[in-house]
């Protein structure tokens, strides 16, 4: 024997519609998921920084530090041809030098190229695709406007012949003579 059917009740309609609910809200939530870290993983190697710019970094961290031990090597150099008294003073006026230099210029002099701008390419993707979307958009909008300019013109000549249909005689009886002219026309185009 098979177990007796349960009766359709609303309240088991409730119950099946309420678990079908919470069922496509998650199956919904784990395909956003998916796609999410689908595209994420897709931008993680456009998100990392291309080797030509460590190649840049690294050389100007290099000169960097060659000028930094430079300079060293000069102090340490001048230190050994002063006295103490003579050096404290030299390096009072080099500091007294810089400073004055700096408040003249508002800047810190430094030795610094202004850095590239590591976005410059996709800046310029993003220009290419607007301008490709916007030309999109005008040749929509011209095509829209030539369809409606056509379709008032159909509007317009159907109505005409609609008009000269419509024509009766005196008697009530539709005149012939506008309709043979109208097939006559569509014979001839």
């Amino acid at each position: 024997m098979s177990p007796p059917r349960r009766k359709k009740t609303f309240n088991n309609f409730l119950i099946n519609n309420k678990a079908q609910k919470i069922k496509k809200k998650f199956v919904h939530k784990v395909k956003t998921k998916k796609g999410f870290y689908k595209t994420l993983s897709k931008e993680k190697h456009e998100l990392e920084t291309p080797s030509f710019y460590k190649q840049i970094f690294d050389e100007k961290s290099a000169d960097i530090n060659e000028d930094y031990t430079n300079q060293e090597r000069q102090i340490s150099d001048s230190e050994d041809n002063l006295d103490e008294d003579d050096h404290h003073e030299e390096l009072i006026k080099r500091d007294k030098g810089s400073s004055e230099e700096s408040k003249k210029s508002g800047k810190i002099k430094s030795n610094h190229r202004p850095k590239p701008n590591p976005f410059y390419k996709l800046l310029k993707e993003r220009d290419h695709f607007q301008h490709k979307k916007q030309a999109k958009i005008e040749a929509i909008k011209q095509e829209k406007e030539m369809r409606i300019q056509k379709q008032k013109a159909y509007l317009t000549h159907r109505k005409i012949t609609k008009k000269k249909f419509l024509k009766r005689n005196s008697k009530g009886q539709p005149l012939m003579k506008t309709r043979i002219d109208h097939l006559l026309s569509k014979i001839t185009n």
